[in-house]
């Protein structure tokens, strides 16, 4: 999951994720998705500020590239430890 925190982005800005600069996803500041190996997660945002200085729409720089990691084997070990306890012997 990503989520775009927008600086001056308005009241209800509007979101554009792009992955691989293809549209994606919806009109949320929330994106979802299953990666493949080197996809280029980007967000476009469009402002619906009253008074806008500077580019609109934005996009987010740099791309978050994703990367695939070798499959991690889960395991678990199981050690008994010495135990204390008094031995009762019946008479």
């Amino acid at each position: 999951s990503f989520r775009a925190t927008p600086v001056n982005g308005g009241a209800a800005p509007a979101y554009l994720w792009k992955v691989n600069n293809v549209p994606k996803g919806s009109n949320s500041p929330v994106f979802a998705y299953n990666p493949i190996d080197n996809d280029q997660v980007t967000c476009e945002l469009t402002s619906n500020s009253v008074c806008i200085s500077g580019t609109n729409p934005v996009e987010s720089f740099p791309p978050i590239i994703m990367s695939e990691s070798a499959a991690l084997i889960a395991s678990v070990t199981i050690v008994a430890s010495s135990n204390p306890a008094c031995q009762w012997r019946y008479q």
